[in-house]
This record gives structure tokens, sequence and C-alpha cells, in this order.
């Protein structure tokens, strides 16, 4: 057992680095592999990037963080560009561990990554025409075209202009450290709008939640994530992907349904207004973030007591009369789609509904359906949602048109 480890080892010692100077390949684990970009950039770095690049794929090796790590002092500004180019067609990231640096010619790679973690030291200035200057006579013209060129590059980054402003008017000869605060004003900490949007759409897809409620999750866990992402753990989207809205106490919890009533948003008015009105209120909750939209699974039942999941506790039924005083459904008939308003008035964590469907309204005894609702991503205690799933039947065949009973039956949290 003792030689097994002892040649693995070896074996990952003889991987950790390659035989490139300036770009380093290193064994970060034993599935994951870094790229970190070291000293002066050169053209052969350009040749090193793509080969380093074609290891991995050939290898199967996973990118840490999915990110180029940098820490250069520059160096030739059109072969940073090519590595850059390299760098976004990916869908790479880029990162400046807090020990590090990146200066001139380094910053048109780090601006490169989808997400971008520079949390070392980030230095500029325009670019110098090297060790052999041009006639005289081409100066104002190869200004002129660098100027435009550098222009081009960040902007088909969707990097700010002020950090181009910052770049062209700091003379070649001097050097200028980009502030923290200017980090995040110049979009250099962040993500590609594209990446944003497209991993907000997703991660909340993955997790059966919406958007709108990721990005919340996002927005409440951004600060904490980043400090992942600076000891170079996780992505901010990695590390908020796990989390959830924060929990409320039952004092928070009380306080903010009495704001509810001050402000006119308290569940009661479900029954003062109609159908369509509690329906349309809903529907505007939703879009202004304040009641989220998640997803479920359904299935048949053959009474409200089957259990289908032995692992759940069913809750006490005073606490399903108070989640049934606030349910609010409808259904689009043409999706054979059910969307339930769930409250969570326990102090349960909420996993599983009984819901029956009648095909008469509430005040009349008709023929019940009972349907499971699974909730995908469980209700938390005090928390409100809308779940949205579709039936396991034909609703306008079996329950017909117009306003119908529906109940909430039986509630299960976790054991």
């Amino acid at each position: 057992m003792r030689a097994l480890r002892l040649s693995s080892l070896i074996a990952l010692l003889l991987i950790s680095h390659s035989s490139y100077a300036n770009v380093l390949l290193q064994a970060y684990n034993a599935r994951e592999v870094t790229i970190k970009i070291v000293g002066e950039i050169t053209d052969e770095d350009l040749q090193d990037f793509k080969d380093t690049l074609k290891k991995i794929e050939e290898d199967k090796s996973v990118l840490h963080m999915n990110a180029v790590q940098l820490d250069s002092g520059g160096g030739d500004p059109s072969v940073a560009m090519e590595i850059g180019k390299l760098i976004r067609a990916r869908r790479l990231n880029t990162y400046i561990a807090p020990d590090d640096s990146c200066a001139s010619a380094c910053v048109y790679i780090a601006v490169a990554g989808v997400m971008r973690y520079p949390f070392g030291d980030v230095r500029v200035h325009r670019t110098s025409f090297g060790y052999e200057p041009p006639d005289t006579s081409m100066i104002a013209w190869k200004v002129e075209e660098w100027r435009k060129e550098s222009a081009a590059y960040f902007a088909s980054m969707n990097i700010s202009n002020m950090l181009v402003d910052a770049v062209q008017s700091t003379p070649n000869w001097q050097i200028r450290s980009i502030t923290d605060s200017e980090k995040r004003q110049w979009q250099l900490i962040g993500a590609d709008q594209l990446t944003e949007e497209t991993l907000f759409t997703e991660i909340a897809k993955e997790r059966s939640i919406s958007r709108t409620e990721f990005i919340h999750i996002y927005k409440q866990s951004y600060e904490q994530c980043l400090q992942q992402a600076k000891l170079f753990n996780q992505t901010t989207f990695e590390c908020a992907k796990a989390r959830k809205v924060k929990k409320i106490s039952h004092y928070q919890h009380w306080m903010k349904r009495l704001q509810d009533w001050i402000d006119g948003r308290y569940p009661t008015t479900t029954f003062i207004q109609s159908f369509e009105q509690n329906v349309d209120d809903l529907l505007k909750q939703i879009d202004r973030g304040r009641v989220y939209l998640r997803y479920m699974k359904t299935e048949p039942m053959s009474s409200p007591t089957q259990q289908l999941d032995k692992t759940l506790v069913p809750i006490d039924k005073d606490d399903v009369k108070l989640m049934e005083a606030t349910n609010v459904w409808w259904s689009w008939k043409k999706r054979n789609t059910i969307y339930v308003h769930l409250a969570n008035p326990t102090r349960h964590t909420i996993k599983r509904i009984t819901f029956s469907i009648s095909n008469e309204n509430c005040v009349k005894n008709g023929t019940k359906r009972f349907v499971s609702l699974d909730l995908i991503e469980p209700l938390d205690r005090y928390r409100a949602a809308v779940y949205s799933g579709s039936l396991p039947f034909d609703y306008f065949k079996e329950v017909g048109d117009g306003e119908k009973c529906g109940i909430v039956e039986e509630a299960f949290s976790a054991r």
C-alpha cells in the first residue's frame, strides 16, 4: 500500500509542470489542473498557451474554476490580445491571486475572462513602441491605429470605457494602479453580461426555481461568495448555486406580515377579491419578485392519505388549514399546467403537498382528483411561493371549465 501511494505521488509530480517557461500547467488535485501565465508575455507564449489548452483536452482534465491565472508584468500587447481572444472564445475565466499582479499588456488577458477575479494588483499604462521606434513620419498613424485597436478590443470584451481611458491617458513611462472600487465600477471584477444572464437562467432551471429567485439568492450571497472566489475555491456562481434565500426568524416573519398589511399586500385580500383579481395580483407579485415562481412534479393519488414517500412526515392539521387559507390556484388548460400559491406559516420546511381538485366549486360536493405535489425546491418556513407543474390527467376533460374547488389536503416535511 505504501509503494502504491509513492508511485501515485511520483506520477502527480511528473505532470505538475509543463515544459513551458511562462505558461505553467499544474495539477490542482487528482481531477483538476490549473493554467498560470507568469513573467513577460512573448511571441512563444501564444503557441505555448494553445498547446497547453490542447493537452488539457487530450487528457480530459478539468480546469479548476475554469480559470487562467495571471502573474505578469506585461510584454507584447498583440500577443496578449490573441491569448485574450482564445480565452473569450473558450468561455474561460481569469484570476489574479491577492499576492500576484497583472500589469501593462497582461491586462488585455485579464479582461478576456467571461468571469474575472482580479484580486491582486492591476496596473495600466499606454503602449510604447518598444526597442525599435518607427520613423517619425509614421508615429501619428501608428498611435491612432493602436488607440483604435485597443479600444475595439476592450469593447469586444464588454469592458467599461473608463478602463480604456485609464490605459490611454497614462504615459508609457508611468504606471497607474487600479483601485478595488474602480475594479468593480469598471467591470474588471464580475461576469460578462452574456455569461451572467445565461447562468442565471441555467442554474435557476437546474434548481427548479425562478430566475428572479436565483438572482435574489446571488445578490444576497455575492460578498460571501466573492470571498470563496478570492481563495480560489469556487466561482461566485458555483457558490451561490448551493445557497438559498436567507431564512427569517419568527419575529421577522410577523413583522413582515405587519408591514405587508400596512402596504396593502396582506394575504387576507384573497377573501375579499374575485378569483381573477387574486390571480392577477399574484402574477404582478411574481413579476416584481415579491412572490417566487418555482416548479414541482405531480403524481396521481387514489386518496389524500396515500403515502408516496415514507421518509416524509405529515404536519399538523391546523397548520394545513393555515396553508389552505392562503391558497390560490389556477390552471392553464391549453398547457394542462397547474399553478398553486402556497404560503408556509409553519415552522417546518414543506417538501410535498396533497392537493385535491374537484369538478365543482367549493360550495358543492363534486368528484375529487387527488394529486401529490412534489416541491423540487422545498418551501422554507414563513415563506410563500407559486409552484407550477404539469397535471397527470386531462384537466379540461376531467375537471371542466370555470372556477373549481382546489384544496390543500395534506402537507409533509422531512423526518
